[in-house]
């Protein structure tokens, strides 16, 4: 490889490396965002939760609001 070409192909890579950096810094900038309101969107759920279900544990109505007991019972077969 002559040493006009070795130039090139220097200079080349580090144009990809230099893209490659910037990418993963954006990533890295959108993860933090996404965490920080993953993070929001839990607390708002706690929230949310409870005012619903109180501190007894109980639902709105004062029955259970486990899934178990609220599913219809299923037939023997299954």
């Amino acid at each position: 490889m002559k040493p006009e070409e070795q130039t090139e192909a220097l200079r080349s890579l580090a144009e990809r490396l230099t893209a490659l950096e910037r990418h993963v810094f954006e990533q890295d900038k959108e993860m933090l965002a996404l965490s920080r309101e993953l993070e929001r969107l839990r607390g708002g759920l706690v929230g949310l939760r409870d005012s619903v279900l109180g501190d007894t544990g109980e639902g709105v109505a004062g029955g259970t609001t486990s899934p178990a007991a609220s599913a219809p019972e299923r037939p023997p077969h299954y």
